[in-house]
């Protein structure tokens, strides 16, 4: 039998996702940032003057804990209130005024060193009371917004498990697009979750709506970062939230980036605001028979010096759940993420596969790690069915996660391979999952064998599962099952029952049999095979 090697052509059938190479792990970055504007002087008569032209900009980078501004330069000279510079012409002779700002910028890699949980609901202080309002495109009492909200946080009283899902659910239901609709006009978060589309500022304008529903004050933050989504190579301008969490300060969330919980070292904080429709550029103007025209800001920035590595976050290793797997049939990609540090750690996980293999659902995950914490994830994935006769395929995976750490792993296709069906599959991961995250593990034994190994097409077998627990409690409220085949029983510590079961519903060559275990304190399941 001929063997096609699809991993021979790895870097061609794998399309990574290219996250900026050196940003996202290094401590910190120094950047350089021009920022200009155009203000053209438009005549309706021979006989016209302009007496007066102002500009009022909060637009422009400022000190703040995430980056200070180490060098700036500001033309013309400008007169500073506040937070906002102000450009003043008095009597222009010329039709066409300019005004610009150079400056350099040290940026911070922003993941805060979160350890412990932080309680919520909680107190909100008189200062950032503001960071709670509704507005125009932070219609957060509208009542989807409001109800997801409401759904997402209901049983949750850790602040940052709370933001994370939040912004979680969004990443995973609401699709960037550059639609003209979003790309152009700006859109309510009530119509966001409605449409389930939009670009950075509509994701925003959802993120900050259905946390400050849930009484959580929230910053609406725009400036400029560095982006190859949809297949671009550039910096631009960009928004992203910023959540309050006391005794820790603002976290910052770029859902759009996938970023949830830090933002990467190309992130140039230029203003934040209650809400987005409060504009960062106002122009005044007194004259005669004249107008004027303003052209949108200009923003340039090249990279000056990288501040060297951080110390590595995590480590991820992957593999099948099986190494041969029949055309048609499904397969399970384990990834196994380690959280290296003592505090929480969120990133996210994304999949890099050839043509002939389709994932169910979405190939990228975001997770978060508590601190120290090892934590398993799967991928279902569907080969296809009609493969070339008689080849044996090699399907190769990358695991990629937004920091820059990957893994490989490979499994084959094959009329050999075993046939693992997707309702199969699901139970594999979902008992995994349900395993790991939801409760900690009891000393439960669950041992299944078949009866015979080979059987007869049409043959029926008889499977026999040992449960044992050699805890110190009793595991009660016990439920066995095999297929749609279920038991109950209740096992005092130290027993063990056996319970069997009739196979059904098999197909020739290798068969994949789960038999899943679980009660309110523990879940498990044992993976068997009948040929």
């Amino acid at each position: 039998m001929r063997k096609l090697l699809l991993a021979a052509l790895l870097l061609a059938v794998l399309a990574a996702p290219v996250y900026p190479q050196d940003h996202v792990n290094s401590r910190g970055m120094v950047l350089n940032i021009r920022i200009s504007g155009e203000i053209d002087i438009i005549p309706s008569g021979d006989d016209y003057s302009m007496h007066q032209v102002t500009t009022e900009l909060s637009y422009y980078p400022k000190d703040t804990p995430e980056q200070d501004v180490e060098y700036l330069s500001i033309s013309p000279e400008p007169v500073k209130k506040d937070d906002i510079i102000i450009f003043r012409w008095l009597n222009p002779e010329q039709q066409q005024l300019d005004f610009s700002i150079n400056a350099d910028v040290t940026t911070r890699h922003q993941l805060y060193p979160v350890k412990e949980k932080i309680p919520y609901p909680y107190a909100v202080q008189e200062e950032h009371s503001r960071y709670l309002l509704s507005s125009e495109f932070i219609d957060m009492h509208d009542p989807a917004v409001e109800q997801k909200a409401a759904e997402i946080a209901a049983g949750e009283d850790n602040l940052y498990m709370l933001s994370y899902k939040v912004a979680s659910w969004i990443r995973g239901n609401v699709e960037y697009s550059l639609d003209t609709l979003t790309a152009d006009a700006t859109q309510k978060a009530s119509w966001t979750i409605k449409n389930r589309y939009g670009v950075c500022d509509e994701i925003t304008n959802l993120f900050v709506a259905m946390m400050r529903s849930l009484g959580v004050p929230t910053k609406y933050v725009s400036g400029v970062a560095y982006t190859n989504i949809e297949g671009l190579d550039d910096w631009g301008g960009h928004a992203w939230a910023e959540v309050y969490h006391p005794g820790v300060g603002w976290v910052p969330y770029d859902i759009a980036y996938g970023q949830l919980g830090w933002v990467d070292n190309t992130h140039i904080k230029l203003r934040e605001s209650v809400s987005p429709e409060q504009s960062s550029t106002r122009y005044e103007w007194t004259g005669r028979n004249a107008d004027i025209e303003t052209k949108s800001l200009s923003t340039d920035v090249d990279v000056v010096n990288d501040l060297g590595s951080l110390p590595r976050l995590l480590e991820i290793s992957a593999e099948p759940v099986e190494t041969d797997i029949r055309p048609g049939s499904y397969n399970i990609i384990k990834v196994t993420a380690k959280n290296l540090r003592d505090h929480y750690v969120p990133t996210e996980i994304a999949l890099s596969y050839p043509k002939e293999l389709h994932v169910i659902g979405h190939d990228f995950k975001d997770i978060l790690l508590f601190p120290g914490q090892k934590k398993e994830y799967f991928f279902i994935m569907r080969v296809e069915d009609d493969l070339q006769e008689g080849m044996v395929y090699n399907f190769p995976i990358g695991v990629y996660t937004s920091r820059n750490i990957s893994a490989i792993t490979s499994f084959q296709g094959s009329k050999e391979g075993s046939v693992i069906s997707e309702e199969t599959a699901r139970q594999i991961a979902e008992g995994q999952i349900e395993d790991y995250e939801r409760h900690p593990p009891l000393d439960i034994n669950l041992e299944c064998r078949p009866e015979k190994k080979m059987i007869q097409m049409g043959e029926d077998a008889l499977i026999s599962c040992l449960i044992s627990n050699t805890d110190n409690s009793p595991a009660e409220d016990i439920r066995l099952c095999y297929s749609e085949n279920c038991r109950e029983l209740d096992l005092a510590a130290g027993s063990e029952r056996t319970i069997n079961f009739m196979t059904e519903s098999l197909v020739p060559g290798k068969n994949i049999l789960i038999i899943s275990a679980e009660n309110p304190k523990f879940s498990m399941i044992e993976v068997t095979e009948i040929t």
